[in-house]
């Protein structure tokens, strides 16, 4: 795993992802997803996504300039500087790191690497170089130039944005079915040692402050125009 040139080794950055219960999302995230020998692109940045309770651990011991931010899972975003190298800090406003990654611009990068884990929220799509695009950006007026930037920048490597009713053979990709973290349509794949114990996602989710996510992405349903799905995403944690 590249480590941006931040960090000394994958050991110290993985130890802060544990440490902080954060996770790596981002075009890093779907580097490791992909195939090597699909990927004819190398990622030159690196994206931390963590929750607000969490931030203190790196602001004690990184510089950094932090920008307010208006998208609402997320508080703020932290650039940490070596001189010479930049890490995006993505904080959460709730409890958990993950509840941004669902409001990405496309499904293409709704995955994220824990401490232990690699996770892929719609493998079917990505592994074939497709991906859906978020509606609710587009039907709120929230997409601006850095979102179109962001979805030229996939195209150019390689990623066709499709209809989900072409692809409605394939389970979990159609924007009017809800997806959760734990159901068949998502791939989960271990990185941490596998000489030890299995780490299951209950596990993983745990550390991450949640039990599971539910998300609907929405739009006009398919095949009934103008019947239309707002956009979702339940958290459901453990507050016993």
């Amino acid at each position: 795993m590249r480590t941006a040139g931040f960090f000394s080794s994958c050991a110290v950055l993985l130890g802060i992802l544990h440490a902080c219960n954060a996770v790596i999302s981002g075009s890093l995230a779907l580097h490791m997803v992909l195939p090597a020998n699909s990927c004819a692109w190398t990622p030159t940045d690196l994206d931390i996504y963590m929750p607000l309770h969490q931030i203190c651990y790196l602001t004690m011991k990184l510089e950094c300039k932090g920008i307010p931010y208006n998208m609402s899972a997320i508080h703020s975003i932290l650039t940490f500087s070596n001189g010479t190298h930049y890490i995006d800090v993505i904080v959460s406003r709730t409890s958990t790191a993950l509840s941004p990654l669902f409001q990405f611009h496309s499904t293409a990068v709704m995955n994220f690497i824990s401490a232990d884990t690699i996770f892929c929220a719609y493998p079917n799509l990505t592994f074939d170089h497709r991906a859906l695009i978020n509606p609710h950006p587009n039907y709120y007026g929230l997409i601006g130039f850095k979102t179109m930037a962001a979805l030229q920048k996939y195209a150019s490597q390689g990623f066709e944005f499709v209809k989900c009713e072409e692809f409605h053979h394939l389970p979990y990709s159609c924007r009017s079915i809800p997806h959760t973290l734990t159901d068949s349509g998502c791939l989960w794949v271990q990185i941490s040692d596998l000489r030890h114990d299995l780490v299951m996602p209950a596990d993983v989710l745990k550390c991450l402050g949640v039990i599971n996510i539910m998300w609907l992405l929405g739009s006009y349903v398919c095949g009934t125009y103008p019947a239309f799905l707002d956009s979702y995403l339940f958290m459901f944690n453990n507050d016993m």
